[in-house]
């Protein structure tokens, strides 16, 4: 009888203002991670081109329930 381990998923929110160029380094720096961060949604808000407000869903897996270890 083999067990599969439980997967968490924890979900984190953030929201910040950039140029889009800012957006795609942010992007590809938690993608470089050693611990793998995932972003899953992006919301872009732009009154102010070339500036903008990025509302950016990210998460992570764990084989822990508690928020990143705790």
């Amino acid at each position: 009888d083999t067990t599969l381990p439980t997967l968490y998923r924890h979900r984190l929110q953030m929201e910040f203002s950039g140029d889009y160029l800012t957006l795609l380094k942010y992007l590809r720096q938690l993608e470089g991670l050693p611990r793998s961060m995932v972003w899953e949604e992006v919301e872009v808000r732009s009154e102010d081109y070339p500036n903008a407000t990025f509302r950016l869903q990210v998460y992570t897996l764990s084989l822990t329930e508690g928020w990143i270890g705790g």
